[in-house]
């Protein structure tokens, strides 16, 4: 096989060094890797709590239970076993107040809309009545992980169904304590940061609903 072969996958590794370099000098954010990521399942698990319940939005097919609670269910567009249809961009999430232990959304968020019109001729805002109602269903101490595409990555931008690109600081600075500058938006709650880190190009995010 000849070196021109190897070329263009030298020039992509090449390239994925170089940004990963460059991004690492302009985030404040920590790298982290998926070890870190098990270690924070692992640290606050729900393991041996009878009744915890653990969601996961925008699921698919599989739920996934990463914080070991006593029960799983998915929401998706599509329903399938363990799985409520649901459209979380102009849908309620379908539990009653402080009723979920923990929430997860991987490479989820950036696909809910900023702004829509309404049904008056207004606006609304998808994204952050979404975060209203993962807080409303979350009960006290319950838990909210979401692992993300943000920018400046490539990869928050390529996909044509990103309609919602985040940066590191869009979770901590707007819907945690102290800053919850989505108050003036109409946020209500207030989430408290337990960690964070990226993963490549996914800035991950554990956030707690205080008690």
């Amino acid at each position: 096989m000849s070196i021109d072969s190897f070329k263009p996958a030298l020039v992509s590794a090449v390239r994925t060094l170089i940004r990963s370099r460059l991004t690492s000098l302009v985030l404040r954010t920590p790298p982290r890797n998926m070890a870190w990521q098990q270690a924070l399942f692992d640290r606050h698990n729900f393991r041996g709590m009878p009744g915890s319940l653990s969601i996961d939005l925008g699921s698919g097919l599989a739920t996934r239970n990463h914080f070991f609670c006593d029960q799983s269910a998915g929401l998706d567009i599509r329903s399938s076993p363990h799985v409520i249809a649901c459209n979380l961009s102009i849908e309620p999430i379908p539990y009653g107040n402080e009723a979920v232990s923990v929430i997860i959304a991987f490479d989820f968020l950036e696909h809910v809309p900023r702004l829509l019109a309404d049904s008056r001729g207004g606006t609304r805002y998808p994204f952050l009545e979404l975060v209203d109602e993962i807080y409303r269903v979350l009960e006290p101490g319950g838990l909210f992980f979401s692992s993300t595409p943000c920018h400046p990555w490539p990869m928050a931008y390529s996909d044509p169904t990103h309609v919602n690109i985040m940066t590191e600081e869009t979770l901590h600075h707007y819907f945690c304590k102290p800053k919850l500058w989505a108050r003036i938006y109409g946020f209500e709650g207030s989430f408290e940061l337990v960690d964070h880190g990226w993963i490549g190009g996914h800035y991950n995010a554990l956030l707690r609903k205080p008690v």
